[in-house]
């Protein structure tokens, strides 16, 4: 006899894995910043695929005209770069405040094993008559 419930969400074969849910942050400032430029590229991803829907007139009906709705979801799409823009500068701010008087004291803390490594790595370099080895 059949199972009257079968095919119901409770009758799930056994190999079917659980949905995980959202992926997890790891709680660095590395980790939460790679997660909101992952989360903002959906975004961006979403109001382009929006913006394309009503280009091409598969939106349906909606309250508002096409172009003030691509406009919105533009000045959307902008307000995410203005975000990650002032990350980059923020980020290239830092980069240009590291002085040679910096690099040494931070030099001069390390233990001698890896103040050795540094030097050998350095001394490579400068062989190769370039530093974008």
């Amino acid at each position: 006899m059949k199972n009257p419930k079968s095919g119901s969400k409770r009758d799930r074969s056994p190999s079917a894995a659980p949905d995980p849910g959202p992926p997890r942050t790891t709680p660095t400032l590395e980790g939460v910043n790679q997660a909101a430029i992952e989360t903002m590229a959906l975004g961006v991803d979403a109001i382009r695929a929006e913006i394309e829907r009503v280009r091409t007139g598969k939106l349906g009906k909606s309250k508002r005209d096409p172009g003030s709705l691509v406009a919105s979801l533009a000045s959307k799409a902008g307000a995410i770069y203005e975000a990650t823009r002032k990350a980059e500068a923020a980020r290239l701010k830092r980069l240009e405040s590291i002085t040679p008087a910096l690099v040494l004291q931070w030099f001069r803390q390390l233990d001698r094993a890896d103040r050795e490594h540094i030097l050998r790595e350095l001394s490579v370099i400068e062989s190769r008559r370039s530093g974008l080895a």
